[in-house]
């Protein structure tokens, strides 16, 4: 898709405008009127796709918002929804009479695309992401708290703290795994991923499976502000240089772990976002 061409909406909100303004000298003569905007939602060729329909009266323009801004379009497309989560779909119709805009219709996807799909649960870090993320302490002076969107560990004093939630992956498979992650910059501190098979419990250090790609100033990363995928800047773990790509010796249910500590995480702290595990193949 492309993306929206406001300078070809405004050119024809000024065109009506224009021609509304205008008084017809034969009173027979009447103006277009604006088409009310409308469309439909149906199930499309496979789980996870749906098609959308201009249903707009003599529409010769369409944009859909399927969460990511308004995209030119046509009248009839099919999408794909990849991940759990509620989209507002909307659209914007164009006619002879003008512009109008839709009302919004909801699609619920409760169960991501087994292929495509994040596995990843509250990876957006929105208001209900500690419904999925469990954060548990290990020592006292790093904190983690969901804050505007963002989970921030924040703190130092030599402590840590982490969160997890479960997963589950299948053996032989190539999965590939990344993270949002800034912070202003930290002295002596670690941010570290794992995949354990080893539940987390309070008060416990967690290294099950292995550091896997994190931060770790010692090595020259998250000492001087950041801002990035972790698959791509972090410097420790065994998936340095690997694109986050990841795989699994058995099939079954994973923890995955996101833990920080150290002397000083940085004014501000280190935010965590976008925590993403996809199966590429």
């Amino acid at each position: 898709m492309k993306n929206l061409n406001i300078k070809s909406l405004f050119a024809v909100g000024a065109m009506v405008a224009l021609l509304g303004a205008c008084t017809p000298e034969d009173a027979d003569i009447s103006l277009p009127t604006i088409e009310e905007a409308s469309f439909t939602v149906e199930a499309g060729s496979s789980d996870n796709r749906f098609v959308l329909t201009n249903t707009t009266p003599n529409a010769f323009g369409t944009y859909w918002n399927v969460g990511n801004g308004y995209e030119k379009g046509t009248a009839q497309q099919e999408i794909f929804l990849p991940d759990v989560g509620t989209y507002d779909i909307n659209l914007v119709s164009v006619t002879a009479g003008g512009i109008d805009t839709a009302s919004v219709q909801q699609v619920v996807i409760d169960t991501p695309d087994p292929i495509a799909g994040n596995l990843i649960m509250g990876a957006k870090m929105d208001s209900d992401a500690l419904d999925y993320w469990t954060i548990f302490n290990i020592s006292g002076g790093v904190d983690f708290n969901l804050t505007d969107g963002k989970m921030l560990a924040t703190g130092g004093g030599w402590g840590q703290s982490a969160m997890y939630q479960t997963v589950t992956v299948e053996a032989g498979y190539t999965y590939k795994f990344g993270a949002s992650v800034s912070g202003s910059g930290a002295t002596d501190t670690w941010l570290e991923v794992y995949f354990g098979t080893v539940q987390p419990t309070a008060g416990n250090d967690y290294s099950d499976g292995g550091n896997k790609i994190g931060l770790n100033t010692w090595n020259g990363c998250g000492n001087a502000p950041f801002s990035g995928n972790l698959a791509n800047i972090g410097c420790s773990g065994d998936l340095v240089g690997q694109n986050g790509e990841i795989t699994f010796a058995n099939s079954g249910t994973y923890y995955l772990v996101i833990k920080s500590g150290g002397a000083d995480l940085g004014t501000g702290g280190i935010s965590i976002d976008n925590v993403e595990l996809r199966r590429t193949q």
